[in-house]
Parts: C-alpha cells; structure tokens; sequence
C-alpha cells in the first residue's frame, strides 16, 4: 500500500503531489476529465512496476529493458520543462528517470503494486478465438518468453537491415555494370542469386578492359530497303514485234468516199452482215444485191481496209514508246533517290575504316531517248522499213539498264557488308556487356558477409520461435487457472474457463456451429477477461492471505461506453472484492490491502462515492497542470441533464425509435435515483408492480453481465416507461420535476404528455 506520490516533469505532471490529500488505507476512487494526467500517473506507476519485474532478469536484459522504459518515458516528457529529468516518489521509494544520461536511479523500495490499463490489456489477450480448437492462449508473462519475443523482433529488425543492405548492394552492383535498367542485369545481378548456396556469375576480369577498346558502331543502314530497282526491260513479245514491225513495210489503207457512202450508210445492219460478204458461198453482196466481182476495186478497197493490222500496229508501238517513258522516268527518280544515300554509307565505311567507296550511278537519258526516237519514226513512215543496224540502239538501251543495275546490286552489297561489320561489333559488345555483368554478379557473390549474417538470422530466428513454442505451454503461475474460473464465474460469465495450459477455452452449445464464421471477443469482454486474469495473478503472486494486505491494485478507466454491459459486473467486483477473496481462500479473516481506481466515467465516480465504500478524489487541470484534491462534501459530475433532455425528447416526439438507447438513459436515471436517495443496493422500490418503469427496474441488478436488458417487448411501450419515470421524479424529486417542465416540456406539464400518449397509442 501507499499513501504519498508527487511526480514532476511527466506530461502535465509538473510539481504533481497528493501530500495535502494522501491516501488512506482504504480503497479511494479518483476522479479526472480526459487530458486530467489520470493516464499519465497511471503509465509512471506501471513503468515503476516493470522496474521492479526487471530485477530478476540478467543484467544485459535489464538494460534493454531499461531503454525501452526511457524511450516511452522520454516521447512523453513535459513540454513545459526545460529539464530532461522525471522524479517520481511513491512514499519512502524514488526513482529518477534521466532523459539526458539515459539513467535510471532508484532509491528504496518500490511498493507492491499491480496496475490495469489498456497496456496490460492489449498485451494479456488477443483478438481472436482460433475456431479449430475454440480457443486462445492468455496471460503468457513468463520472463522467458518474453525475453524470447523480443529477442526474435531485435533479431527479424536485424534481419530487415541486412536485406535492405543487400537490396542496396545489388543495386550498386547493377550501377557499377553500366548495364542497369536492362532485363538481363535484372536477371544476372539479383537478391536471390545472391543468396543462393552457388555463385551464379562468371569472372570476366578483362571484359571491361576489351570493351574499352571497341567504338561504338553507327547504327545499321535500312533506309535503302524502300528504295527498289524499278523494272526498265523489254520483254520478249514486244522484242519480237518490234524485230518484225520494223524491217516490214505497211501500206496505210484508204477507203472510197463513194464505197464509204454505198456501203457504211445505206444499211443499218452493216456490222452484223458485212463479215458474210467476204464468204466464197456468197454469189452477191448483201448491202446492194448485185453479183460480185472478184476484179471489182471498190469492193477490193473495202477489204483491204477491213482486212489491214495497220491501226493496231501503231497502236502497240505507241504503247511501247508510253512504257520506255515510264522507265526513262522511274528511272531517273531511282538513281537520284539512290545517289542521296551514298554520302552515309560511305560517312559509316570511314567509321568502320573499310578502305572501300562508292560512286554515284551515272544517269543517261539517251539510251532511252535513242529508242523512243526510233519507234516514233516507225510510227511516222510505216511504210518504210528500218535497216537491222539501226535496232542495236535497244541493245545499248540494255546495256545500259544492266549497268545500272550492276552498280545498284554492287551498293547493296558493300551495304551488307558494312552492316555485317556493324552486327560483328555489337555481338561483340553484347557479349562483352553480358560477361561484365556476369563479372559484377561473381564479384557481388565474392562479398558473402551480408549473405552469411542473413543466413546467421534466419537460423537463430528459427531456433527462438521453436522455443517460444515450447515455453508457450508452460504457465508463470499454476494458481492463475484456478483463480481465474473462480473470478469468472462469480461474475457470472459461464461460457469461458482458463485450462492449465494457460488456453481459454470458449464452450458452446453441440448444436451451435460457428466453425464457418468465426468468434471476435467483443471490446468489453476482452477488457472483462483481461481484468480477470489481472486479479488471478495479482492474487497468485501472494505466498500466503497475509501478503494481500501489502498490495496494491491500480486501475486505470475500467470502464466506457463501449463496454457499458459490464459496468455493473466491474462494480460488483469491487465492492465485493473481500467477499470474493473469502470464498476462494475459504478464510473469513482475510483482507486486501487498497485498491485505487482513475476514471473519467463520472456515473461510476458517483456509484462509488454514494456507496460509502471508497475514499474519492478530484483530478483537476490548473494552468496546465495536473492537482489533486479532496471534495468537501459529494457531488455530482455525472451529466444528468443530457440523460434527462434525451427522454423528454422521446417523450415529446413520440416515434418509438431508438428503444434500447431509451432503454439505457431509464435505467441510468434510475441509478442516480438510486444514489440520491442513498440506497446502497442496486433495486429502486415502490414502483407500480405492472407499470413499464418496473419491468426495467427490474433488471437493474445485472446478475449476470450476458444478459440482454431489453424487457418490453412493444417498442412504444418505450414511451410510457419514460412518462412513468418523470412521474416518479414528480413524486419523489419536486423540484427536480419543476426545473424539466420549465427546460424541457415548455411549461406543459407531464399529464399532458400522458393524454397525448394514450389518444396516439391506446384509443386507436
């Protein structure tokens, strides 16, 4: 037990004391806002209280430990100081935390003290029921283990380090190739053949080297690809035709005015009929019926003219002139297209010192020309033939093209040949590149001590969770069980048990399945849970009844809203913690030594210091900083008003919403009844034994904390439980009564809102 603490320099504990309000040896609430330093003085006691744990540890675990205390500690040092040093005093024990040093001094004996907040809670049960076993493993504090938890995190932040370091050395290998960025350095220089039990590189000392003495090549020549010989020669059929038109005479044919006129005119049907006139069987003409005359000229002219390839051959030497046209310029357009390429490919022979260049094809017009000329003067003078001699200008003319062509075949070659050239350097350099990165890769595999300390953590990593395993199973203490159940079951939760491997067992109903849903601990049963293994090891840490009498137990907000079902079981433990202390130990005679709890939760605040069970207190900020005083008389924090402005409303509105909210302001309001008029029980009397109000009444005892407090089973029943309750504030709080019709019922008084409800819900 103690009875003096003055902390300084912690957050807004700055020359914090309780000298002028010590406390008793009696159980003492304490009572703060949020901000107040409640949580302050309660994480300073709980460091104390690990100080104290830590002296059975070895002496380098006891500086590591040490350092973590100073690490919170110093994330939390007031603002308002100057001083990096934090004196706490808990009567005749004092310990200094120097933030400067990183020291910590103690002087005398810290006091048997056990403290519950949200730390102890997080740290002592998990989130979870594993649903295969329907189980979870709780209150694991053995040194051991956690001495083994923290040795495999330093180890896995080791481990982190080293693979970051290696992440940070491949990627410097990468850079060092002058490769980086490119899929193969990826693929070569890698973490994970780093870490394989064989070097995956090759040494390649001179690759570097050899690669310093090749150039770069010029990119490789591909524009000449679009550029194709245009087709200049004349083929076989027309050679021949031209061979033969040209040593023949031809006779343009004339036709007679008269025979034009006789015959092309008189007979629409000339066209259809005119091929028959020229059949042996035909005696006479069909246009003019009269006999023919084999002698007879007319007629002849008509044959001639009919008969005569004399168009046709002009016609087929005009449309040879047209495709020596088309060559003679497809041609000139491919040589000077050409031509434009030859300053680059000679500009990369240089570059290739290929001692070889090319010259310009030379473009001559007039072996076409010569052609072209002849074959028009054919047309001129058909009827004239042209000497054989004269026909070797074709030959020339493919002569020529072939030339041409030869030069052109001659260009693509040395094209090829500089490209091959070019291809030779960049495999070289390839290969060279790929023999410096396997280089980097083998020097980068060389350098094993990253590799060696990753395989070192990884092993010792391995062996700490293997005897984490083992020491999992073994429990601190193989009285907490049993104290444990006891508690448990006092506070009527049946559905769990702690078993002796420290495993707490959920127990469900056979035709109840969740194995396909999972099971979360709610948020106030998991702190319900904590706080009872809290107490078995509290309980447990005593060689003998006689030990209790010397500790402390320090309870840092017990309760809120969202665990507001187990207010009355946390209550009830409390209250009835010597009782509860008899019943396990079977001894009438034994005590607790003192119990302190902080709260924000002024409705629990006033519960206790009603019950005349507890010494109470006030945290209060002044100046930003946290004092402690002793009311003169009991009052009430609790904010009431809300709780009444809530029912009225509902009372007023009338909508049935919200029913069990409603629910739980009547019942609160009937709780502070409770403590007005002193009732040191749960149970508010003389209320009408069928009214709305009893039937919630009645489930102000909370016997057990999983029971579902919604009694009414009409929801505007709600309505009425709350018109009943300002009726019984009308009778047994007047002036109570007076200040809610002003404030809240605009001066209507509560019989009002009585007609109002029966017309809307029982006249219908």
């Amino acid at each position: 037990m103690f009875h003096k603490i003055s902390i300084n320099n912690y957050g807004s504990l700055i020359g914090f004391s309780n000298d002028q309000n010590q406390f008793t040896n009696s159980n003492a609430i304490i009572h703060g806002m949020n901000g107040s330093g409640k949580s302050q003085i309660c994480t300073i006691l709980h460091q104390i209280e690990q100080l104290k744990k830590n002296k059975i540890l070895g002496p380098d675990t006891i500086k590591e430990e040490e350092k973590k205390i100073l690490k919170l500690i110093n994330s939390r040092i007031s603002k308002e100081s100057t001083s990096r040093i934090i004196d706490v005093q808990v009567d005749n024990y004092s310990v200094s935390f120097d933030l400067e040093k990183n020291k910590i001094t103690e002087n005398g004996v810290a006091p048997d003290m056990f403290v519950f907040n949200d730390d102890y809670v997080n740290e002592t049960i998990g989130d979870f029921i594993k649903i295969h076993d329907q189980e979870i493993r709780i209150g694991q504090k053995n040194v051991l283990r956690d001495n083994l938890v923290r040795e495999r995190q330093d180890k896995e932040k080791a481990l982190r380090k080293v693979i970051e370091e290696i992440d940070k050395i491949v990627a410097e290998s990468r850079v060092g190739s002058a490769y980086e960025g490119q899929a193969r350095t990826e693929r070569i220089i890698s973490k994970e053949n780093y870490l394989g039990k064989t070097n995956s590189g090759e040494s390649h000392p001179d690759a570097k080297l050899q690669l310093s003495k090749l150039s770069n090549p010029p990119d490789l020549i591909t524009s000449h690809h679009k550029y194709l010989f245009p087709s200049l020669t004349i083929d076989e059929k027309n050679k021949h035709f031209i061979d033969e038109i040209t040593t023949r005479p031809y006779l343009e044919p004339k036709l007679n005015q008269e025979v034009y006129k006789s015959y092309l005119v008189v007979k629409k049907n000339f066209y259809e009929e005119g091929v028959s006139l020229f059949s042996q069987t035909k005696p006479v003409c069909p246009f003019c019926l009269t006999p023919k005359n084999e002698n007879d000229q007319i007629i002849q002219e008509l044959i001639n003219y009919i008969n005569s390839d004399y168009n046709e051959n002009v016609k087929r030497l005009q449309s040879i002139i047209d495709l020596l046209y088309q060559g003679k310029n497809d041609l000139k357009t491919f040589i000077s297209d050409w031509n434009s390429l030859l300053s680059i490919i000679n500009e990369k022979a240089r570059a290739l010192s290929m001692n070889k260049q090319i010259v310009k094809i030379i473009s001559n017009e007039n072996y076409i020309d010569n052609c072209i000329n002849l074959l028009k003067n054919k047309i001129d003078n058909m009827s004239e033939t042209i000497a054989i001699s004269d026909l070797d200008v074709f030959k020339s003319y493919e002569d020529y093209v072939k030339s041409v062509q030869d030069d052109y075949h001659e260009h693509k070659k040395f094209i090829d040949e500089i490209n091959n050239k070019i291809e030779q350097i960049s495999g070289l350099k390839r290969s060279l590149g790929e023999k410096i990165i396997k280089n980097q890769m083998y020097l980068l595999w060389e350098n094993n001590a990253l590799r060696d300390r990753y395989e070192e953590l990884n092993k010792e990593i391995a062996d700490i969770k293997t005897k984490i395993a083992e020491v999992s199973t073994v429990l601190s203490n193989n009285k907490i069980p049993d104290f444990f159940n006891q508690i448990i079951k006092i506070l009527g939760i049946s559905k769990y048990e702690l078993s002796r491997e420290s495993l707490l067992i959920l127990k469900l109903e056979n035709d109840f399945d969740i194995s396909n849903e999972g099971y979360r601990i709610s948020a106030g049963e998991r702190k319900i849970i904590a706080f009872c293994y809290f107490l078995s090891e509290v309980l447990a840490s005593a060689g003998s009844s006689a030990d209790l009498m010397q500790k402390t137990i320090i309870i840092d907000d017990p309760v809120d809203s969202s665990d507001y079902d187990k207010f009355y079981s946390f209550i009830s433990v409390i209250e009835n913690f010597d009782n509860i202390l008899i019943g396990i130990f079977k001894n009438n005679e034994i005590k607790f030594g003192q119990i302190l709890i902080f709260t924000h939760s002024a409705l629990l605040y006033e519960r206790f210091i009603n019950s005349n069970k507890l010494c109470y207190f006030l945290l209060q900020m002044d100046n930003n900083k946290t004092t402690i005083v002793k009311p003169k008389r009991k009052i009430s924090l609790t904010t009431f008003s809300s709780y009444i402005k809530k029912i009225t409303n509902y009372i007023k509105r009338m909508n049935c919403s919200n029913t069990k909210d409603i629910g739980n302001y009547i019942r609160r309001v009937l709780e502070i009844i409770c403590s007005v008029e002193n009732i040191d029980t749960n149970e508010i009397k003389n209320i009408n034994s069928s009214s709305k109000l009893n039937a919630l009444a009645n489930h102000l005892s909370h016997e057990s904390i999983e029971r579902i407090l919604d009694p009414l089973p009409i929801t505007w029943e709600y309505i009425e439980a709350c018109i009943e309750l300002i009726e019984e504030i009308k009778q047994r709080m007047p002036y109570l009564y007076r200040s809610i019709v002003e404030k809240y019922f605009d001066n209507n008084e509560i019989e009002y809102y009585r007609k109002e409800y029966e017309k809307n819900f029982l006249l219908k």
